[in-house]
């Protein structure tokens, strides 16, 4: 009998401390940090961006258009971890891997479209916004 209370207590305690982690994260945030595998995990609007591992995708923020002349597409990440450089760092050695091509600063173009990156420090961590939109010729 004192072995089940003691169980039902860890248990507790563990669930309490699971909860309590997750729930400082940002309420739309979701870990991406590899998908089944082992893959490397992608935003689920930007299957073509990957997502850092360190970074959890804010999918209530996320917009996306598909219109004629190309996709308008914008998707969030929130970090705790990862300093900004270091997210700079990881996209400006990624991203051309991809077939990005960096023009200036935080921005890239491929093809017909234009990425453009932007990162915010906020009190709790890093927001990292990137954008997607038909390139002007």
């Amino acid at each position: 009998m004192i072995m089940r209370s003691q169980y039902i207590a860890w248990m507790i305690i563990l669930c309490v401390t699971a909860f309590g982690a997750l729930s400082a994260l940002p309420a739309t945030a979701q870990d991406h940090d590899a998908a089944p595998g082992g893959q490397p995990a992608f935003f689920s609007a930007l299957n073509d961006v990957p997502l850092m591992p360190g970074l959890f995708e804010m999918t209530g923020e996320t917009v996306f258009f598909d219109k004629p002349e190309g996709r308008i597409a914008e998707s969030s990440a929130f970090s705790q971890g990862p300093t900004p450089d270091d997210i700079r760092h990881f996209y400006r050695q990624t991203l051309p891997q991809l077939g990005w091509q960096r023009t200036d600063g935080d921005s890239y173009v491929r093809d017909d479209e234009t990425l453009t990156m932007d990162i915010r420090r906020d009190p709790q961590g890093n927001i990292i916004r990137i954008m997607i939109a038909p390139h002007s010729h």
